[in-house]
């Protein structure tokens, strides 16, 4: 390896051999190499450039490659974000000062996907009106506050029922809570592969309760955010 660029797609378990059977998949997939350090492999392309364009038909080739990576490797993959771009010498440190992490994650997420759950809903208003303020900065800061405040007042409890709902079909989740106020809630969750029906079997039950809130639950997908060891930035 050298100071060319490469877009760096996984890392994967060494004996993977499986470039040859990605690229016969789809022909416009970039010619793709596996970049081996003892027992891992960085799936990797070369690049023309330090960056790249958020261009959707890269994306999705992006998103095509690491399926198939998960197909082809029995979901022992570690998916990397769009964009992750080094060079070869870079890669070839990076590869050696995450070693153990990887090959500790790769343990960890091996045969496991990822489920997407976002919740939207209207959040509810203070029951009493704030009066004015002298400044209009203090009354909206107060406004916000009180807005805020009466949100997650009333979120906590639904929260927590969801969580009962899901909590026996994940391992890991990450978790966002109403950014912004009008989303309730977006989680990432850890399943087993085979817990993925039985994940969406479960949102499916929470809309026929919850019918006043919009319920969107994608994947599975590859794990990306429970990719957290040596994160490439």
């Amino acid at each position: 390896m050298d100071g060319a660029f490469y877009y760096w797609y996984a890392v994967v378990p060494r004996n993977f051999s499986g470039t040859g059977p990605l690229l016969a998949s789809k022909s416009s997939f970039p010619p793709l190499s596996a970049e081996a350090t003892d027992d891992l492999s960085a799936i990797v392309s070369p690049w023309p450039a330090p960056h790249v364009n958020c261009d959707p038909t890269l994306v999705w080739q992006h998103a095509e490659i690491i399926e198939h990576l998960g197909d082809l490797t029995a979901h022992q993959v570690l998916p990397f974000r769009f964009g992750t771009v080094v060079t070869g010498d870079e890669l070839k440190t990076m590869m050696a000062r995450h070693y153990d992490a990887w090959t500790k994650a790769l343990k960890r997420l091996s045969g496991r996907m990822e489920m997407s759950l976002r919740v939207l809903w209207s959040p509810p208003l203070p029951s009493t009106p704030l009066a004015p303020l002298a400044s209009p900065y203090l009354t909206k800061r107060m406004q916000e506050r009180a807005y805020d405040q009466t949100a997650r007042e009333k979120a906590e409890p639904i929260l927590r029922t969801i969580d009962q709902y899901l909590s026996p079909h994940y391992l890991d989740k990450s978790e966002k809570i109403l950014q912004p106020p009008t989303v309730l809630l977006h989680g990432a969750y850890l399943v087993e592969k085979h817990e993925a029906p039985r994940f969406r079997h479960t949102i499916k039950a929470m809309m026929d309760e919850f019918t006043a809130m919009k319920w969107l639950c994608t994947g599975p997908w590859s794990p990306y955010h429970f990719v957290t060891e040596g994160r490439v930035p």
